[in-house]
């Protein structure tokens, strides 16, 4: 049987269309580590799939195993791979459908390791035929396909190698919204994690940990996208890294409550052409397809492309409105991002509406280097977070106002159970009430106006009278009280903490 012979070392590239990267399965980390290295003798050229021969050996020494174990587990991650599914979605006529596929056609495996140590390794190995069903995800990717080098993956666990996939097809454009609901869907995670907090502290946190630590993408930030009080998706925003330039930094995590369009949320394509889809290898955050390569040459392509859109798109306004030479605007956009074009071109219009600039084209590239901000937005975002303080503040108001009935009830429900007990108990406290300087002018008053002395009942109808009866014993009986007024204050206390 011909087989496939490996390739160069060192570099050990992948390329997988992004449908296959977003699809739906689960694999533990011996089934990846084994998937991934089939795809490592997949040459770019190739037409067809050949009998990949993998050899075990080859595989521990890229992902740094101990051989002890490895080639059982090995042996049976290929085994289960024959029975293992991918799962695509996709639209037809409006409807949606799935595809389900089978990945590995064929296996040649060693049925148990016998006979003396060299003997077994060189018999160590296992020959391979991917499904002929697979091809469009994994041959002749001419769009829409992510690479990426496996021995970055080599330290991770396989969620970690899943979310890295997922995150290396934005590597360009530097951040990607991810809905909870949909990687898990994608993972095969449904049932797991119901809570979202143990979902990122078990899955998130140590994946982008690992991230971090062992790959090519650093992950700066996290913005957990909110609807009320739960998390709906994960805002991820990440730069490039080698071994040169790590650092060591510290990961943001934020968070926003108006949820915005997410990756996976239903696009219309209809009016893409497919030249324009390989053409604009990277396009809006809007539009799920991207055609991003990690290799060399495409990161170049992929680079070039998005400054070619930002200039088409916004050429009227910066050449032939500001008048900003041709050349120094594609020079600013190799150094600057589309957030910050944005911010200041809406910065120079506000300076060329209130006579502040003389040469637009000069205000312009200043104010793209220097970062300028417009004093009005500011403003607005000012006046903006007030509003939202002050809508927030009233809401705790609000809460702080139910917690002061709460507590009025349970003192009144405290009394009524100390008046049944003792009925003189009310009785005294009238009497203290009488003898008070501090209320004998309103007792003087209400006498009279009745004419007469005040009875229980009267005392039973003046509000003020009553309060003052009920404070006489709450100090008299402090003790029975002290669970309830210390429980209510620091409820109290605790939302008074969270005014802004």
């Amino acid at each position: 049987m011909d087989t496939k012979k490996a390739k160069k070392k060192g570099i050990n590239l992948i390329k997988k269309s992004n449908e296959l990267i977003e699809s739906r399965y689960k694999f533990d980390i011996w089934e990846t580590r084994f998937f991934h290295s089939v795809l490592t003798m997949i040459n770019k050229d190739d037409q067809d799939f050949e009998t990949y021969r993998i050899y075990f050996r080859d595989i521990i020494n890229l992902y740094e195993l101990k051989p002890t174990s490895s080639y059982e587990l090995l042996r049976n991650a290929a085994k289960s791979l024959m029975n293992q599914k991918v799962t695509i979605n996709y639209e037809e006529e409006g409807h949606k459908r799935e595809k389900i596929y089978h990945l590995i056609r064929f296996l040649d495996v060693l049925k148990e390791g016998r006979g003396g140590a060299k003997d077994i390794e060189q018999q160590e190995y296992i020959d391979v035929v991917i499904e002929s069903e697979m091809r469009p995800f994994l041959l002749q990717l001419q769009g829409k396909f992510t690479t990426f080098d496996v021995s970055y993956t080599k330290h991770l666990g396989a969620t970690a190698t899943r979310i890295y996939e997922i995150i290396k097809q934005y590597e360009f454009i530097g951040h990607r919204r991810l809905y909870i609901d949909e990687m898990k869907r994608m993972m095969q995670m449904e049932a797991e994690y119901p809570k979202f907090s143990n979902y990122y502290q078990k899955v998130i946190a140590p994946s982008v940990r690992d991230i971090n630590k062992y790959t090519d993408i650093k992950i700066v930030e996290i913005e957990k996208i909110k609807e009320g009080r739960k998390t709906v998706a994960l805002h991820f925003r990440f730069e490039k890294q080698t071994q040169q330039t790590k650092t060591v930094k510290t990961l943001v995590v934020k968070e926003k409550m108006k949820p915005m369009l997410g990756l996976f949320d239903d696009v219309d394509s209809t009016n893409i052409t497919e030249h324009e889809e390989v053409m604009f290898d990277v396009v809006d955050e809007t539009n799920a397809s991207f055609l991003v390569d990690g290799s060399f040459e495409d990161d170049k392509v992929s680079a070039q492309s998005e400054q070619d859109r930002l200039f088409m798109e916004h050429q009227d306004k910066i050449v032939s409105g500001f008048g900003v030479s041709p050349s120094v605007f594609i020079m600013e956009l190799k150094e600057h991002t589309e957030e910050e074009l944005l911010k200041a071109i809406r910065v120079t219009e506000a300076a060329i509406r209130a006579g502040k600039t003389k040469n637009n084209a000069a205000f312009f590239v200043e104010a793209l280097r220097k970062g300028f901000t417009n004093t009005q937005e500011v403003d607005l975002k000012k006046r903006a977070s007030a509003a939202e303080a002050d809508i927030h503040n009233h809401g705790i108001d609000t809460e702080i106002e139910q917690v002061f009935d709460e507590q009025g009830q349970a003192v009144n429900d405290k009394i009524r159970e100390l008046i049944q007990a003792n009925p003189y108990i009310r009785d005294e406290a009238i009497v203290l009430v009488k003898s008070s300087l501090k209320y004998q002018i309103s007792i003087s008053k209400k006498e009279k106006e009745l004419n007469r002395p005040l009875d229980i009942e009267d005392f039973r109808k003046d509000k003020t009278l009553v309060n003052a009866i009920k404070s006489e014993i709450i100090n008299a009986h402090r003790h029975e009280f002290f669970s309830i007024m210390t429980m209510y204050e620091a409820k109290i206390k605790a939302l008074q903490l969270k005014k802004k």
